[in-house]
């Protein structure tokens, strides 16, 4: 990241392996994937529940179906699953994490030629229709429309212990699935901040 001008940031090790197999101009893209699903989420619901609520569960499922749509259903699911492996995660925050992020992908799964705004129209009916998945006040979690936008809790129990390492990627050889290096990055409404 530091070549583009960007401060590295934290991230399993899953993650940084299966960004070395895209490349420079592979992990580029995913990164500013990332800071667009980032930016959207802060205007959507006025950023209420950017932790564990409303706008936590747009962005990752806005953030997986951009992936998706990039990289591919494989690599997205791959990736945002290591994404989730970090080891102070309250168990009910990687849940719902993954849940919205499986939700992201079948979305753009079911649109494969939407574009970042209309995945994002889609992804935000998703909340209303409680497709995704908050925490509630009491720490549970429940389907997104259970809750009123901006009064969602936050996760407090303790990490996911035992059982396989979800990030431990099992693809192979095989990498991007769709990736196309140089190719029509700017269609997938990448935010360059």
């Amino acid at each position: 990241m530091e070549l583009f001008g960007r401060s590295p940031i934290e991230m399993t090790a899953s993650e940084a392996r299966m960004l070395e197999d895209i490349g420079v101009l592979g992990a580029k893209d995913a990164y500013d994937i990332y800071r667009t699903a980032l930016h959207d989420a802060e205007n959507v619901f006025d950023g209420a529940g950017s932790t564990d609520g409303h706008s936590d569960a747009f962005r990752h499922a806005y953030w997986n179906a951009m992936l998706a749509n990039r990289f591919g259903q494989d690599w997205a699911a791959e990736y945002a699953t290591a994404h989730e492996r970090v080891p102070d995660n309250p168990a009910s925050s990687q849940s719902m994490d993954l849940h919205n992020n499986e939700v992201g992908r079948q979305i753009a799964a079911a649109h494969p030629d939407a574009g970042p705004e209309e995945l994002a129209e889609l992804i935000e009916q998703a909340v209303y229709d409680g497709d995704l998945i908050v925490v509630e006040t009491d720490g549970r979690l429940t389907h997104s429309d259970n809750v009123e936008i901006g009064q969602s809790g936050t996760a407090d129990d303790l990490p996911h212990v035992g059982g396989p390492d979800p990030g431990d990627p099992s693809y192979g050889e095989n990498t991007s699935g769709g990736y196309n290096p140089g190719g029509d990055g700017e269609n997938y409404g990448t935010y360059g901040n």
